[in-house]
């Protein structure tokens, strides 16, 4: 038996809801999305996760940014206050999120895009940043949900690591610049004996 109608059988089987290729989705359902968006970048914005809780589906599950994981809204709420206390009283955060094109399939919407992280700090410094995002959103009852993100950000060239190669430059400096004042105090001072 030819092994492609066999895998196609079994993806069929296995994945009834699922049409085998994706389609466009309704102008309807990318509204939709686009509308949940908006709520996403708004609570942000105005700190209040809230509005968010209704639009996200039973078993909701993310990695954040930080690599951290969430689950339901109470750990997504969680995750938010940890943000909020690493930025300290007094700052802010702002998210512009850049979808590209979504993957429909039946029920499922996988949505991917970039995004533009903004941080205010107490002292008033912004910090800018790009991320890459994903959701992968379920229509329940006609509404569509969140049922999965995952955000990320370079991990070798970003803001956070930029300051960190910062400080440990100015170490690595400072400690030659020592090693070399001490270097040459003992060699004065053994010329001398």
């Amino acid at each position: 038996m030819n092994p492609k109608l066999i895998l196609t059988a079994a993806i069929a089987l296995i994945f009834p809801a699922l049409p085998l290729h994706a389609d466009p989705g309704s102008e309807a359902d990318k509204q939709a999305l686009r509308d949940l968006a908006a709520t996403y970048e708004k609570a942000i914005t105005d700190d209040d996760l809230a509005p968010i809780a209704p639009h996200l589906a039973e078993g909701f599950s993310g990695v954040m940014l930080t690599s951290d994981r969430v689950e339901g809204f109470a750990g997504l709420d969680l995750y938010w206050t940890s943000i909020k206390d690493l930025i300290g009283e007094g700052g802010s955060y702002r998210i512009t999120l850049e979808p590209e094109d979504t993957d429909f399939r039946g029920d499922l919407a996988v949505a991917k895009g970039d995004a533009l992280e903004q941080v205010t700090l107490p002292n008033g410094k912004l910090v800018e940043f790009p991320s890459k995002w994903t959701a992968v959103c379920i229509r329940q009852n006609g509404v569509w949900k969140l049922l999965r993100v995952h955000a990320t950000i370079n991990p070798l060239e970003n803001p956070f690591t930029a300051k960190a190669k910062t400080i440990s430059n100015l170490i690595v400096g400072s400690s030659v610049g020592l090693g070399g004042l001490l270097l040459g105090f003992f060699l004065g001072r053994r010329k001398r004996s």
